[in-house]
């Protein structure tokens, strides 16, 4: 007579640590080249500003997939929005060492479910170290948004050996995404040559934002009023940057004035399955001119005491609703008479 023994899902909830306990066929890892054996794997998520425990929303939804088939079929554990994530687990040979974390910071149901899913809160240049080899995107879900595939490879791990479980503690660094980012209004561009060409600089600061957040710049617009865009056209009025913060985006990197809206536009990251950016960060004791403006512009518009209105338009993605509306400020390019 053969007797077989299985034991399945037994679940602890406790404080904060949610772990997910399940054995069957647990192999002898010491008998294994790549890392395999009974694994408690925490995640233990840290605030980049001061150091502190991160807490995600409850809607986050954190997936542990075995490295063997990287799919939402071959799930080693499921925790959603806490400090510390955890969950225990067999690996076999089959997954090489190899462990896929899925994040998903929205509701994880259909293509109707909150957009910016994909929007990234991890530091990556803080988090790929140790057994994070390496941090992209990945629509598990098939939902038409990205979440965050984090790979971990444990293969300089000591193998547990029967029914040892070895504990594995994995350090990520998360971000504070901030909402209420605004733009002061910008300087005037005054004294302009109305008979050879000049330059026209305004400036002004990013405001309303909280110390320790940080945002993903999506795409920004400069924009011209109907009455002037045919300067633009004509070839008599040149966007030569935009700085933000530590980046300068040159003219020629905008590209082509369209005439058809009366702006210049550049995009960054992948403004569909909202990953990427560029990153903007109130460091800690930064002071509130942490992130300057400026819009430079150069231009030979032939008429005295002309006034041109420019208005620079910012969007950044956010992890609840996608790209976020126009953040907006408006200045004047003004010859003199």
């Amino acid at each position: 007579m053969i007797v077989i023994a299985v034991v399945i899902g037994a679940i602890l909830v406790a404080s904060n640590i949610v772990t997910f306990n399940f054995d069957k066929n647990i192999p002898d890892g010491t008998d294994l080249i790549a890392y395999a054996g009974r694994t408690t794997l925490n995640l233990l998520n840290t605030e980049r500003y001061d150091g502190s425990v991160f807490s995600f929303a409850s809607a986050s939804i954190f997936r542990v997939i075995h490295g063997a088939s990287k799919d939402y079929g071959n799930i080693l554990g499921t925790v959603s929005g806490l400090e510390t994530v955890s969950c225990t687990g067999v690996m076999t040979a089959a997954d090489g060492g190899i462990l896929y974390v899925v994040v998903d910071y929205g509701t994880n149901t259909t293509s109707s479910a909150t957009a910016g899913q994909g929007c990234p809160l991890i530091d990556y240049s803080a988090s790929i170290k140790g057994y994070v080899q390496s941090i992209t995107g990945w629509d598990g879900d098939d939902d038409g948004f990205d979440e965050e595939l984090i790979t971990l490879n444990l293969n300089s791990v000591d193998k547990p050996t029967g029914y040892e479980t070895r504990n594995i503690d994995v350090p990520l660094v998360w971000n504070t995404y901030d909402s209420t980012l605004a733009l002061t209004a910008l300087t005037q561009a005054t004294g302009l040559s109305n008979s050879a060409f000049s330059y026209g600089t305004s400036t002004g600061y990013a405001s309303s934002f909280e110390e320790g957040d940080m945002a993903k710049i999506a795409k920004i617009q400069v924009t011209l009023n109907s009455t002037s865009y045919l300067y633009a056209d004509n070839s008599t009025l040149f966007l030569t940057h935009v700085k933000i913060g530590q980046y300068t985006f040159t003219g020629a990197q905008f590209g082509t004035f369209d005439t058809s809206t009366y702006r210049w536009e550049i995009t960054f990251g992948d403004q569909s399955n909202l990953q990427g950016g560029k990153e903007i960060f109130y460091a800690k004791n930064a002071g509130t001119l942490w992130c300057p403006w400026e819009l430079k512009t150069y231009s030979n518009v032939g008429h005295a005491s002309y006034t041109i209105i420019v208005t620079l338009s910012v969007y950044y993605y956010t992890p609840a609703s996608g790209i976020s509306s126009a953040v907006t400020s408006a200045c004047t390019i003004n010859t003199s008479a």
